[in-house]
């Protein structure tokens, strides 16, 4: 696995991890962003690049910042999560 996938991955945990923190389903994300669950999965499995829109819509959904989602997963890929 390369480092991008890596980072992928980690960010994926990242947001998985948020999701369940705020108390709600992923699929319940999807349905209150208007993204097909299919898609949602790709990106919290680290099988698709996020793009920032989405990332951006994902986070405002569960009441975090994009910002704080990313420097946490970098602390994941340091091993510091």
């Amino acid at each position: 696995m390369n480092e991008d996938e890596k980072y992928l991955q980690a960010v994926g945990q990242q947001l998985r991890a948020e999701i369940a923190a705020s108390g709600r389903s992923a699929a319940s994300v999807a349905r209150m962003i208007d993204m097909d669950k299919t898609v949602l999965h790709r990106y919290l499995h680290g099988t698709r690049d996020i793009p920032s829109t989405a990332l951006k819509r994902i986070c405002a959904a569960i009441g975090v910042s994009p910002a704080v989602v990313l420097e946490r997963a970098e602390q994941r890929m340091d091993g510091n999560a």
